[in-house]
């Protein structure tokens, strides 16, 4: 449906002669609703954590160091 306002619009510019651009041009509305993403299943998580722990790098240490920092500020306790 909102595609046809945009293509009624621009009909309606060219036959004119407006000069300018589309105002509906650069909005987006989806025709139908998202579909609800699903959660990373736990076991993945698991072994993604394991691989880290495996590889044992500086990149991994920082983003390691970050996580700690964030759950303690959510009030959560670390066990690693």
């Amino acid at each position: 449906m909102f595609g046809s306002v945009k293509a009624i619009i621009n009909l309606a510019m060219a036959e004119y002669g407006i000069d300018g651009r589309n105002p509906f041009a650069s909005i987006y509305m989806p025709d139908e609703m998202p579909e609800e993403r699903q959660p990373i299943p736990l076991d993945a998580i698991r072994r993604i954590q394991r691989e880290c722990m495996t590889v044992d790098d500086e990149n991994r240490w920082l983003l390691c160091s970050y996580q700690r920092h964030w759950h303690e500020a959510v009030g959560g306790c670390w066990t690693a």
